[in-house]
């Protein structure tokens, strides 16, 4: 009954600082809080109940480690700070501390552990024995189609996404709660993109390009799919719907917000492919201009600020530091990260923490409350430095995509010249006097209508455009064009 009441409680306020607006008096007891050996339940369950669920995660890992098994009532516990707080708190429980019969959440939280550890067979043990009512159940499913298309076993992977897709999309129907609204719709979008990319990798063009338009425009994932969208056309040689799809980039509404290398290199690819020498020149060309800035600036910031630094989240966080971030050109960067979904948990937990220090700093002087502060100052100094951590490696990762895709196009444009040279020694040369665009050179499917781009980007048409160009790639005879000439003349 009293767990109950607690849960009651806990879930009785759909946001930490409305609970504290709500009852302010919750803290009026605090410094009477007693700690003795054996208790940490008890100070975890008070913790929580003070709407302190960070500070109570200390003491929620002191009793999985003191407790041999656990009972229900410390699971429920367990389920709970981990939903209010993060499950890889409480990875230090192990599988001789779990009863056959495990309270939601227990579950998810070894299936996670077990696959950070790459042990994947026990967390797909885990992941499949989740009670289908359980909140994270859609979320397991995801985990354990990842698994499986890992092992290569498509079939079952596909059956697991499939099963996350329908279990989110009723739990999102059930809960008003907006932040798990955005939750279950993050997880159908997350399921449908991996169907789309089973499609892809079997082959089937056709299935993923259906898969990625299941989407919707407003999901956090939509930016990621139209380069993989593009990818899946470029297979079918529809180059200019890829083109179509990668100028979605150039729009005001993504501009400065995302940032793909390797769309600069589609996009050079499939003018080469419609052997449009100069529109893949000049990709190229900006590719070099505009990017080479780039990587020197963040080899320079990636040398002075080692791994361990906390400037990566100032430059993120302090908006003092802006015109070095203007001068880094990591605005784009940070913007990009800002829509990730691990970036935005780790900001928004380093809130909560300080959120709740500044509840306890009017109880410092009480030893075991300042004992409680050290202990959320240092929690909170391990998400600032996983904030850095994450920008650091978002650098480095696109710092070589650069210099990779850098390469890439070096290839694309000797590639493109040695076909321009062989074209001069065999005296033959490209149709050139095609049309620019025509809607005779668009794919469409039937549900698909033409409206002409007029140089401004819609909402509404992001994601839709398609190129009408012509590939040049027919070849003709100088000698022949030149001798029909000659007839022509001498006829006259």
């Amino acid at each position: 009954m009293r767990i109950s009441l607690l849960m009651a409680l806990i879930f009785s306020c759909k946001l930490l600082v409305d609970c504290f607006a709500a009852d302010p008096s919750l803290l009026s007891d605090l410094p009477r809080l007693k700690i003795r050996k054996g208790s940490a339940a008890n100070v975890a369950k008070q913790l929580l109940l003070k709407r302190l669920p960070f500070s109570s995660v200390y003491y929620v890992q002191q009793m999985i480690n003191k407790t041999e098994k656990l009972s229900a009532e410390d699971m429920l516990l367990i389920s709970h700070a981990a939903y209010l707080t993060s499950e890889d708190y409480f990875f230090n429980i192990k599988q001789s501390h779990l009863p056959a019969d495990r309270g939601e959440g227990i579950d998810f939280i070894m299936g996670l552990k077990l696959a950070k550890l790459k042990q994947w067979n026990q967390a797909l043990s885990y992941f499949g024995n989740m009670l289908i009512d359980d909140r994270n159940y859609a979320e397991g499913r995801l985990y354990m189609g990842s698994i499986y298309y890992q092992q290569g076993k498509q079939v079952l992977a596909r059956q697991q996404f499939s099963l996350c897709i329908q279990k989110a999309k009723e739990r999102q129907t059930e809960t008003d709660d907006r932040s798990l609204k955005h939750y279950y719709g993050h997880l159908q979008d997350s399921c449908q993109m991996d169907l789309a990319r089973i499609a892809y990798h079997d082959q089937n063009m056709n299935a993923a390009v259906d898969a990625y338009d299941k989407i919707n425009k407003r999901s956090y994932r939509w930016p990621d799919l139209l380069l993989e969208k593009a990818w899946a056309t470029y297979q079918m040689e529809d180059y200019n719907r890829a083109l179509g799809l990668l100028v979605t980039y150039k729009s005001p509404f993504l501009r400065d917000q995302i940032f793909f290398p390797e769309a600069e290199v589609l996009t050079a690819l499939s003018y080469f492919r419609l052997c449009l020498w100069q529109d893949t020149f000049r990709v190229i060309s900006h590719f070099y201009r505009s990017y080479a800035p780039w990587v020197l600036a963040w080899r320079g910031l990636l040398q002075s600020e080692g791994r361990g630094s906390d400037k990566y989240y100032r430059l993120v966080t302090d908006e003092s530091l802006k015109p070095e971030v203007e001068k880094l050109h990591l605005a784009t960067l940070i913007n990009q990260l800002r829509t990730e979904v691990k970036f935005h948990l780790l900001l928004n937990r380093v809130e909560k923490i300080n959120y709740e220090i500044s509840k306890l700093a009017r109880y410092r002087q009480n030893k075991q409350i300042k004992r409680l502060i050290g202990r959320l100052e240092r929690l909170k100094k391990l998400k600032i430095k996983a904030v850095s951590r994450l920008v650091r490696n978002k650098m480095i990762t696109l710092t070589k995509e650069l210099t990779r895709f850098a390469f890439e196009m070096f290839n694309i444009k000797l590639e493109m010249i040695s076909r321009q040279k062989n074209l001069i020694y065999r005296d033959e040369t490209l149709v050139a006097d095609r049309a620019r665009g025509s809607l005779n050179f668009v794919k469409r499917k039937t549900n698909q209508y033409f409206w002409r781009f007029s140089g401004e980007f819609w909402a509404d048409e992001l994601g839709d455009y398609s190129f009408g160009l012509q590939s040049n790639c027919e070849i003709k005879s100088k000698k022949v064009a030149h001798t029909t000439r000659v007839r022509e003349v001498a006829s006259e």
